[in-house]
């Protein structure tokens, strides 16, 4: 019969501990995060938060556009796992050469309250990163006090579809609504309006500036002067008689 000392018996539980230690650690690395769900239309859930089986049956692998527009309008929900109250993060990761690639844009909810279950509706714009055609990854994200990132749910994929503008209409094309709100000088008018609303015109010409030899208004100095001279002629005429 073999008898082990206290040392070899102490050596035989270290071990142990660290084998289960290990085992639980590695269980934890492997543990799936939360999911993603993407919906056009807000998808249902129930007093809990939780999606319910008809709000299952609305999520789309796709998304289209505002018509003539680079808009969508994206609805979630989430399952996180081990959220903190706190800003929370719905980032969107693309496939670049075979990398992933991060979209420079992310939705933030600052008065996220760190519940298990998280819905919410934002739009997507094609000026901050998002392209046509492209399928996307989502993940939900917060921060931590070191400054890192923590995956708290993933799997969400959604392809961004363009829908075209409605025949007949230019997507370029300046709507009514519009152009009455440009400036008088971009808007096309004729001529500018003065103060009182009327366009501003050259005045009228008088008809009598039309006759030859007609006058108007107040006499000249020429005139004047041509009246003094003739009473200075009669005078003299005068005198010499």
């Amino acid at each position: 019969m073999i008898h082990r000392n206290d040392n070899q018996l102490r050596r035989a539980g270290v071990h142990l501990a660290a084998f289960a230690l290990s085992t639980l650690l590695l269980g934890v690395g492997t543990a799936h995060a939360g999911e993603i769900v993407v919906g056009k239309e807000p998808l249902p859930t129930d007093d809990k938060g939780k999606i319910t089986a008809e709000g299952r049956k609305m999520a789309v692998s796709e998304l289209h556009s505002a018509p003539g527009e680079e808009i969508w309008t994206i609805h979630i929900w989430a399952s996180l796992d081990r959220g903190a109250p706190g800003p929370l993060y719905i980032e969107f990761w693309d496939k670049w050469e075979g990398k992933d690639v991060k979209v420079p844009w992310a939705y933030e909810d600052p008065n996220y309250d760190g519940g298990k279950y998280y819905s919410a509706s934002f739009e997507l714009e094609g000026n901050v990163g998002f392209n046509v055609g492209h399928t996307y990854r989502l993940r939900a994200v917060q921060v931590n006090e070191k400054g890192k990132d923590v995956i708290l749910a993933k799997g969400g994929k959604v392809k961004l579809i363009k829908t075209p503008a409605p025949e007949g209409q230019d997507e370029e094309e300046t709507s009514e609504d519009e152009e009455e709100n440009l400036p008088p000088e971009l808007r096309g008018d004729d001529e500018p309006e003065s103060e009182t609303g009327e366009a501003d015109q050259a005045p009228p010409e008088m008809e009598a500036s039309k006759k030859k030899g007609c006058r108007t208004g107040a006499p000249s100095p020429a005139d004047g002067l041509l009246a003094a001279g003739l009473l200075l002629a009669a005078w003299l005429r005068r005198r010499r008689r």
